[in-house]
Protein backbone atom coordinates (compact mmCIF):
# COMPACT_ATOMS: atom_id res chain seq x y z
CA UNK A 1 0.00 0.00 0.00
CA UNK A 2 3.14 2.51 0.81
CA UNK A 3 4.03 2.29 -2.79
CA UNK A 4 0.81 2.38 -4.18
CA UNK A 5 0.81 5.99 -2.13
CA UNK A 6 4.14 6.72 -3.86
CA UNK A 7 3.77 5.93 -6.97
CA UNK A 8 -0.02 7.14 -7.78
CA UNK A 9 -2.29 9.97 -7.27
CA UNK A 10 -3.25 9.82 -3.71
CA UNK A 11 -6.81 10.55 -4.23
CA UNK A 12 -6.95 7.62 -6.11
CA UNK A 13 -5.39 5.14 -4.02
CA UNK A 14 -7.19 6.33 -0.89
CA UNK A 15 -10.36 5.07 -2.52
CA UNK A 16 -9.12 1.92 -3.00
CA UNK A 17 -8.47 1.46 0.36
CA UNK A 18 -11.69 2.00 1.84
CA UNK A 19 -12.76 -1.08 -0.07
CA UNK A 20 -10.24 -2.78 2.51
CA UNK A 21 -13.78 -2.19 4.58
CA UNK A 22 -16.01 -3.95 2.46
CA UNK A 23 -13.35 -6.78 2.34
CA UNK A 24 -13.46 -7.14 5.80
CA UNK A 25 -16.95 -7.48 6.49
CA UNK A 26 -17.01 -10.56 3.44
CA UNK A 27 -14.10 -12.45 5.19
CA UNK A 28 -16.44 -11.90 8.72
CA UNK A 29 -19.35 -13.50 6.67
CA UNK A 30 -17.06 -16.07 4.89
CA UNK A 31 -13.92 -17.27 7.14
CA UNK A 32 -15.59 -16.12 10.91
CA UNK A 33 -19.01 -17.03 10.64
CA UNK A 34 -20.43 -13.65 11.08
CA UNK A 35 -23.94 -12.36 10.32
CA UNK A 36 -24.47 -8.74 8.77
CA UNK A 37 -26.68 -6.21 9.84
CA UNK A 38 -28.84 -3.91 7.87
CA UNK A 39 -25.99 -0.69 8.91
CA UNK A 40 -23.25 -3.02 7.54
CA UNK A 41 -24.80 -4.06 4.60
CA UNK A 42 -25.65 -0.27 3.70
CA UNK A 43 -22.22 1.21 4.94
CA UNK A 44 -20.94 -1.39 2.12
CA UNK A 45 -22.94 -0.38 -0.21
CA UNK A 46 -22.50 3.39 0.01
CA UNK A 47 -18.41 2.87 0.17
CA UNK A 48 -18.99 0.92 -3.09
CA UNK A 49 -21.18 3.24 -4.69
CA UNK A 50 -19.21 6.21 -3.97
CA UNK A 51 -15.95 4.67 -5.05
CA UNK A 52 -17.27 3.26 -8.27
CA UNK A 53 -18.82 6.97 -8.47
CA UNK A 54 -15.80 8.90 -8.14
CA UNK A 55 -13.71 6.37 -10.23
CA UNK A 56 -16.07 6.64 -13.05
CA UNK A 57 -16.22 10.71 -12.89
CA UNK A 58 -12.24 10.49 -12.63
CA UNK A 59 -12.10 8.30 -15.79
CA UNK A 60 -15.05 10.59 -18.01
CA UNK A 61 -13.21 13.58 -16.96
CA UNK A 62 -9.26 12.21 -18.02
CA UNK A 63 -10.83 10.99 -21.40
CA UNK A 64 -12.43 14.50 -22.25
CA UNK A 65 -8.62 15.56 -22.94
CA UNK A 66 -6.86 13.03 -21.87
CA UNK A 67 -5.70 14.41 -18.94
CA UNK A 68 -4.14 12.68 -15.52
CA UNK A 69 -5.19 12.20 -12.43
CA UNK A 70 -3.17 15.16 -11.02
CA UNK A 71 -4.31 17.85 -13.56
CA UNK A 72 -8.33 16.93 -12.76
CA UNK A 73 -6.96 17.91 -9.20
CA UNK A 74 -5.31 20.87 -9.89
CA UNK A 75 -8.55 22.18 -11.84
CA UNK A 76 -10.52 21.28 -9.00
CA UNK A 77 -8.67 23.19 -6.78
CA UNK A 78 -8.50 25.83 -9.04
CA UNK A 79 -12.19 26.21 -9.52
CA UNK A 80 -12.75 25.67 -5.98
CA UNK A 81 -10.39 28.82 -5.01
CA UNK A 82 -11.96 31.07 -7.28
CA UNK A 83 -15.73 30.50 -5.81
Amino acid sequence: MVLGFQNEDTGFISFVCYIAIVYALINDLLIFGEHLGTMELLGSALVLFMTFTVGMYRYLKSQEGNLSASQIDQQEDFRSSSN
